[in-house]
């Protein structure tokens, strides 16, 4: 897998050409963490470090290289569908009830 990208716990993104670790306001002027409206637009932006910290909530990734197990042994699912599907059955059956 290769790292392409990921967000710290406040939601500043990880830049690339930034070393280390820590935030830092950088002036950017093309993608990623900024697209400019107008030609030639830069703005002075909060971005994160490169590297991987414990201040790090999320990581973008790439499969570049198939291995010998398939992905789904590696990475569990979620199951998403199961629960909201239980939860639309538990509104009909309930939700018919009138008080008073």
């Amino acid at each position: 897998m290769k790292i392409t990208g990921g967000t710290d716990k406040d939601g500043f993104p990880m830049h690339p050409k930034v070393k280390g670790m820590g935030r830092k306001r950088v002036l950017l002027s093309s993608p990623p963490c900024f697209h400019p409206v107008k030609k030639g637009e830069r703005r002075r932006k909060t971005v994160r470090g490169n590297t991987i910290s414990e201040d790090i909530a999320q990581i973008n990734c790439k499969i570049v290289k198939k291995g010998e197990k398939p992905i789904e042994e590696l990475v569990p699912v979620k199951q998403k569908e199961a629960k909201v599907s239980e939860a639309k059955t538990e509104k009909k059956e309930g939700g018919g009830e009138s008080k008073g």
